[in-house]
């Protein structure tokens, strides 16, 4: 026995509120007008956005070189926003060969100060993105 009811569609049929009414007359998509767009799907291009600024704010967050120091400066340590360690300097009067402690505790000090520094700088860099980060 057939159905008398009419098979549904395979696929849905797209809207045509988006064609022009003549030749001369853009369509919504090119004014720019989105009153009838999917809520989600600009939720979605303004997440894509996001995500593009904050690459690049992560990517100039990454070249920067920050120098952490201790000892009055005695010893520096530079490091780039990505923890690429680039140098460290050690002011000769603070290598005392009866007391290497003193000098590991400097060279750990200058370390953690530049990584602070680095933190620092990426909490300022990417402080408008924290809705995007969860925070």
């Amino acid at each position: 026995m057939r159905s008398s009811r009419t098979p549904e569609p395979a696929c849905e049929t797209a809207s045509v509120t988006d064609v022009p009414t003549s030749p001369d007359e853009p369509s919504e998509a090119e004014t720019g007008d989105l009153a009838g767009a999917d809520p989600a799907m600009l939720d979605l291009g303004s997440l894509l956005d996001q995500a593009q600024q904050l690459m690049e704010a992560q990517a100039a967050a990454a070249g920067q070189v920050h120098v952490g120091s201790s000892g009055a400066g005695a010893v520096s340590v530079s490091v780039t926003g990505g923890f690429d360690f680039r140098s460290v300097a050690i002011d000769p009067s603070v290598i005392d060969p009866a007391d290497p402690e003193l000098l590991e505790d400097l060279v750990l000090a200058a370390i953690h100060d530049a990584v602070a520094s680095v933190e620092r700088a990426s909490r300022d860099a990417l402080g408008g993105f924290d809705g995007l980060l969860g925070g």
